[in-house]
């Protein structure tokens, strides 16, 4: 599979993140333990630009989630064959405002939502590891259902 190249010129970083013993690096395999909320996240649009996502299954990094799993969290082991991994925020790193990851791949694509993700399933990717400092992962959002 060929991955488009447009971040080598654009608006993104790329980044990597060696969190817990494991890996993540754009466009290389990387299978990880995650948690999951199983409550449906309340709509706040705006305010964590949930207006602009991308869909997909939004996961937490965690490779010992330990007793919080139990009710509250759906626990399981993905692996990503094509992550895109860039910086949450290349800015200021922890904002939702114009530099965030988001604005960033709905500004790229034109598109939100479904049609984002299928556009960024088009160029390749399985799906978007978002990492802050440290550095660590924040969102984790995997797009293999779009595939």
């Amino acid at each position: 599979m060929k991955f488009k190249l447009w971040l080598e010129n654009e608006e993104f970083v790329l980044a990597t993140a060696d969190e817990q013993g494991v890996q993540f690096e754009t466009g290389k395999p990387v299978t990880f333990q995650y948690m999951r909320s199983k409550a449906k996240a309340p709509s706040l649009g705006a305010k964590f630009q949930q207006d602009i996502e991308p869909a997909g299954r939004y996961l937490i990094h965690n490779e010992d989630p330990g007793s919080r799993a139990e009710e509250r969290w759906e626990i399981g082991k993905i692996t990503l064959q094509h992550p895109l991994v860039i910086k949450f925020n290349p800015v200021n790193n922890v904002s939702y405002d114009e530099d965030s990851w988001k604005a960033n791949l709905a500004q790229h694509y034109g598109k939100t939502g479904k049609a984002l993700s299928k556009a960024i399933v088009d160029d390749g990717y399985d799906g978007i590891v978002t990492v802050g400092q440290g550095p660590y992962t924040k969102e984790i959002v995997d797009l293999t259902m779009f595939g």
